[in-house]
């Protein structure tokens, strides 16, 4: 679907369940998302122990095994594979896996050493967090990431995110900081809200072609991350929505630029130049022969202005209100 890229955001949402991580894969791939990402999770590298956290962190941490298989349950559905990645162990696990991209965590944006591991690996693309994030810091971020893909992404987790605080009129400002970098948007609207299916599309209007909204199972299991996340047939929907209103933005051309439609309505509505009188050939046309008004089935060629007819001769005769085209004038 063109230049726009939708991620199904499954963050640390299998909660462990080596049947649902699997399954999180093959749902965001039938609901349309170009691309499904997860947090690549070792406690070590995100908390110290004594955080309240850091048990359940622990929970989550996969075998290596276990992330190969979801890397080839996503090439078997043709999605693509996003990680986010806290340390050397994740980054590691992520270049071997041949991910699309990996993403820097609002939590790491200032880690240096790690921007530094992230710009000498072997990944294509590195998603930076602008949540949570000055521009400046985030300035320093893409300097020393230099040499690779750089998306960056507007956008952080309240569990949900008031509709308010995403201030998506930075997008416009990241666009005008960082010219030749990609945009994105992290969604985290509460599931309930409306807002939830279309406040991505507002992002995409103001430049961003990335797009992250978390997707659940099913609400009930409560996972993690369940409170902005929506399920199966509500996460196909706001694809659908994001993709139509990529589609509604056109491609990039010049304002006055017509699509096939509208240049069929501009022939249709536009009124025509058309005969006053019988005219016969030889006509040297005034005012008085022409008049302004629609016709049916308008030819390609016809006219549309007074002064396109005005003081030219009329090459075959006319009949009175017939429309008058440019293959009607003498050359």
């Amino acid at each position: 679907m063109g230049r726009l890229r939708i991620v199904a955001e499954a963050a640390e949402g299998y909660a462990a369940d080596w049947d649902k991580e699997l399954a999180l894969v093959e749902l965001a791939a039938r609901a349309g998302a170009g691309a499904i990402k997860f947090q690549l999770l070792h406690p070590d590298e995100l908390l110290v122990p004594a955080h309240p956290l850091y048990g359940l962190v622990g929970d989550l941490q996969l075998p290596p095994e276990r992330w190969r298989a979801v890397a080839e349950r996503a090439r078997e559905m043709e999605i693509e594979l996003l990680l986010d990645v806290f340390g050397r162990q994740g980054l590691e696990l992520a270049s071997e896996l041949g991910v699309a991209a990996v993403k820097v965590h609002s939590s790491d944006m200032l880690n240096e050493a790690l921007l530094r591991e992230v710009a000498a690996s072997a990944v294509p693309e590195v998603l930076v967090s602008a949540g949570g994030t000055s521009v400046e810091e985030v300035g320093r971020a893409v300097e020393l990431l230099g040499g690779k893909r750089v998306t960056v992404v507007l956008g952080f987790q309240s569990y949900p995110t008031p509709v308010a605080e995403n201030r998506l009129r930075r997008v416009s400002l990241l666009r005008e900081a960082f010219p030749d970098v990609a945009l994105g948007f992290a969604d985290h609207t509460g599931k309930g809200e409306d807002a939830a299916t279309w406040l991505p599309a507002l992002a995409v209007t103001l430049g961003a072609t990335y797009v992250e909204k978390h997707i659940t199972v099913a609400h009930v299991l409560r996972d993690p991350d369940h409170e902005s996340a929506l399920a199966p047939d509500r996460f196909a929907q706001f694809v659908e929505s994001v993709y139509l209103a990529e589609a509604a933005l056109g491609e990039p051309a010049a304002a006055d630029e017509m699509g096939e439609a509208e240049q069929a309505y501009r022939l249709k509505m536009k009124k025509h130049v058309v005969a006053a009188r019988d005219l016969p050939a030889g006509t040297e046309l005034a005012a008085a022969d022409l008049a302004l008004k629609r016709v049916p089935d308008p030819p390609a060629d016809v006219l549309f202005r007074l002064g396109d007819a005005e003081g030219a001769t009329l090459a075959s005769p006319l009949a009175a209100d017939a429309p008058l085209t440019r293959g009607d004038l003498a050359s």
